[in-house]
């Protein structure tokens, strides 16, 4: 990793350009001065990062995969307060916009730390950092986009 950005999650992912050629990667979140996302080939060499959130981002966390994107927990502020969102990622490292965003109001302080996809896909989980709740999201409401590029 770069100086000043101090890893949190790491995911690996098999990733193909056409049914012949696949390959493994590796999205790892971080925060501190270079916070953000990064992808890495498997033998670690940067593909590209670290790309960062201009709305929300400030804090990035765990990381995890729906179809062909990056799933991301991400805060505006480290931990007590601050708005929290599910940013969504290309596999280029491009910015699909959000999946769910919380404003801190409540009992929540709007901080997403914790995330994962159900292994059926039905549900995206995040912890919520002050309270330690579990939000549940339902993926019948995911945006629709292009989902081809991964083979499993």
């Amino acid at each position: 990793m770069p100086d000043g950005a101090y890893s949190y999650a790491l995911r690996w992912r098999r990733e193909c350009d056409d049914p012949q050629i696949c390959y493994w990667v590796c999205y790892v979140s971080a925060l501190g001065g270079r916070g953000g996302v990064y992808k890495f080939s498997q033998g670690g060499t940067l593909l590209w990062g670290p790309k960062t959130d201009p709305n929300y981002g400030g804090f990035y966390h765990e990381i995890d995969f729906y179809r062909d994107e990056v799933l991301v927990a991400i805060t505006r502020n480290c931990c007590y307060s601050g708005d929290g969102a599910i940013w969504r990622l290309d596999p280029n490292g491009n910015s699909l916009g959000y999946f769910a965003t919380q404003a801190p109001g409540g009992i929540y302080s709007g901080t997403f730390f914790g995330l994962a996809v159900a292994p059926d896909n039905q549900f995206v989980y995040v912890t919520e950092y002050a309270t330690g709740l579990l939000l549940t999201y339902s993926t019948a409401n995911y945006p629709t986009g292009p989902s081809s590029m991964l083979r499993r």
